[in-house]
């Protein structure tokens, strides 16, 4: 005898409710958001159209229960299937850091076929703002996709290299050192201190500058390596030398791809610096002294070369190589330092829209 399956509980569906986002709803008190969400939710319950600019979204609206009988609000509008998160904008009514009754948070923000990126941003600031949010706060981890590896490229790290501002602060959104506190800035304008004089010094580096870094590092690494032969004799110094002056792309990634090949945990540290220094000393010297400072020359890779750039920012930002010590001896990549602190410092930093 079959045993009757569980059926999952259906959401409530109540389309015939639009919530048209051009419209005056004075029912909704400012800045009292939690019992205007209560008063929301009895109206429109679980699923509901919004009108945004003579288009319909289709958005669910979900009460999440949590200890104690407490509560809060989720509205996300998913359209389609192949989108990078399970929604393509998502706003929780609630705030995490500090509790704030009146603040929500929006998360990351991916465009559809039917809305942009900035609709969806200024669809979600709409219904915050007539639902009477006060603040409304977000960590900006835009991205982009590169066609040419498939991978996703951030929009926040070069856009505040090339203007100062991202997607989200063109779009009205700030700095938020409330939320940003943990990270001992003391106020905003600390924090804009700290900020500009890294950019600063991080606009003053020069492509050349990096270069002559790398083949310092190249040049120690390949001399440790050569002159502890019989430890390391399976390296050949010739092959290492020819690859460092070598412009042809399949030689060099031929030799990246079988370069590692030992388990020595040391001498894998060396063989991926000499790698890693490599591949960004390949790519610097396709600029061909075009751009003399380092984040010109980053800008125009990813406009116009995205799978250098990500391969770029793959081997000089993400990974924890700045120093080679062997003996009494270091060198250090200076300039891929600078670039960590301001890495370390724009990455946790939250923003966030005040509605007035």
């Amino acid at each position: 005898m079959l045993k009757n399956k569980k059926t999952a509980k259906k959401i409530k569906i109540n389309i015939k409710n639009k919530f048209d986002l051009s419209k005056k709803y004075p029912e909704y008190k400012k800045f009292n958001l939690q019992e205007n969400l209560d008063t929301f939710y009895k109206k429109y319950g679980d699923e509901f159209y919004i009108i945004y600019n003579n288009k319909k979204l289709l958005v669910q609206m979900i009460k999440i229960i949590l200890f104690n009988n407490k509560y809060f609000y989720r509205i996300k509008y998913k359209e389609g299937k192949n989108n990078l998160y399970d929604y393509n904008f998502k706003i929780d009514f609630k705030d995490n850091i500090n509790n704030n009754p009146n603040c929500s948070y929006i998360a990351n923000i991916e465009k559809s076929k039917l809305f942009s990126g900035s609709e969806l941003v200024k669809i979600s600031l709409e219904i915050n703002r007539i639902l009477g949010a006060e603040k409304t706060y977000l960590v900006d981890e835009t991205y982009i996709p590169c066609n040419s590896d498939n991978k996703n490229m951030s929009l926040k790290l070069i856009k505040l290299l090339e203007k100062d501002k991202t997607f989200y602060m063109n779009l009205g959104f700030e700095f938020d050192i409330q939320y940003t506190s943990k990270y001992n800035y003391s106020n905003k304008k600390e924090l804009e201190e700290v900020y500009n004089k890294l950019v600063s010094k991080i606009r003053k580096i020069k492509c050349e500058t990096l270069i002559n870094e790398l083949l310092t590092i190249i040049t120690f690494v390949n001399s440790i390596i050569t002159d502890n032969k019989n430890y390391y004799k399976n390296i050949d110094k010739i092959t290492i030398i020819e690859v460092i002056n070598e412009d042809d792309k399949e030689i060099v990634e031929y030799y990246h791809e079988n370069l590692i090949v030992f388990q020595d945990t040391k001498l894998e540290r060396l063989l991926l610096t000499l790698k890693e220094n490599i591949k960004l000393l390949h790519i610097l010297r396709k600029n061909k002294n075009k751009y003399i400072y380092l984040y010109k020359f980053l800008i125009h890779l990813f406009k116009e070369d995205c799978y250098y750039y990500n391969i770029f920012i793959n081997n000089f930002l993400y990974n924890y190589r700045t120093d080679i010590k062997f003996g009494n001896t270091i060198y250090s990549l200076e300039s891929k330092k600078l670039f960590d602190t301001f890495y370390n410092m724009i990455k946790p930093i939250y923003f966030s829209y005040t509605f007035k």
